[in-house]
Parts: structure tokens; sequence; C-alpha cells
């Protein structure tokens, strides 16, 4: 669709993530997820960490 914008939006929390695309369309905003993707924490020190190398490949599959 010539001459609209979208945005991508990134949806992170404790097990899993989505990037949601999303703009304006005529009178209303429009929203659609592209892609959800799951991860496990990591254990690191005694303390729960998010895996970043895993959402890093998820965020990046959902923007490609």
């Amino acid at each position: 669709m010539p001459g609209e914008m979208f945005h991508a939006a990134i949806d992170l929390g404790a097990g899993s993530g989505r990037v949601v695309l999303g703009g304006a369309h005529r009178d209303r905003m429009q929203f659609q997820e592209v892609h959800r993707f799951h991860y496990h924490p990591r254990r690191l020190a005694g303390h729960l960490r998010w895996d970043l190398p895993k959402l890093l490949d998820g965020i990046r599959e959902g923007l490609g």
C-alpha cells in the first residue's frame, strides 16, 4: 500500500515475546501480531536471567 507507514513493536514478557506490526489505515489503527516466540530464563549466579541470544533470535525472526 503506497504511502502508508507501519511500525513494529516488540513486547517481552517473563517467558515469551512477540512482534506486532501496526499503523494507521484510513480512519483507524490496525495491529497484527506477526511473530510470537518462547524462551526460558537461565539461572546464573543464583538469579534468573533473560536468555539474551534467544530473545534476539526471536526479535530478528519477527522483524524479518
